[in-house]
């Protein structure tokens, strides 16, 4: 009778303590903050459903001597691929306007990344290599209300 009480403990002590599993959360990469000499970026790092028509451009806080900008030290892509896009800085705000050539694509990841050469009026540089990813919505906005061209039935968005 002793052994089975004893019997019955033991499996009751296993059962109990293999049925607890201590499972750890998961764990978000580390955010690698920007160089000092970033001020702001838009859309921000991280960021979801961004509107796929917006802005995209990164505010220094310093001027940028504009000979250090071009295709070779700012790269805008989608996975690994490099999309044209055009540069354009505005010394009023101190911020480098990057407008792709094409429309930015639904549920899309796209990367802005900035050289390490970037340099600055002050005769210094960026230091290191930074980049930045944001994640365009899923749903493009209607064009018209009104029916197509050519057609007298309602518009496909009534």
């Amino acid at each position: 009778m002793k052994a089975r009480v004893g019997l019955l403990l033991v499996v009751a002590a296993l059962a109990l303590s293999c049925g607890r599993r201590t499972i750890a959360p998961p764990t978000a990469p580390p955010v690698v903050p920007p160089p000092p000499r970033v001020e702001a970026v838009f859309p921000p790092a991280r960021s979801m459903g961004v509107f796929y028509a917006t802005a995209i451009w990164v505010q220094f806080a310093v001027a940028v001597d504009t000979t250090t900008i071009s295709d070779r030290t700012v790269f805008f892509k989608a996975d690994t691929r490099r999309l044209p896009a055009t540069l354009s800085w505005d010394p009023a705000t101190r911020r480098l306007r990057i407008a792709p050539l094409a429309g930015l694509n639904l549920r899309q990841t796209y990367t802005v990344e900035l050289a390490a050469g970037i340099g600055f009026t002050d005769g210094s540089t960026l230091g290191q290599n930074y980049s930045w990813q944001f994640t365009t919505n899923s749903l493009r906005r209607p064009h018209s209300p009104l029916p197509l061209d050519g057609r007298l039935e309602q518009s496909p968005f009534v």
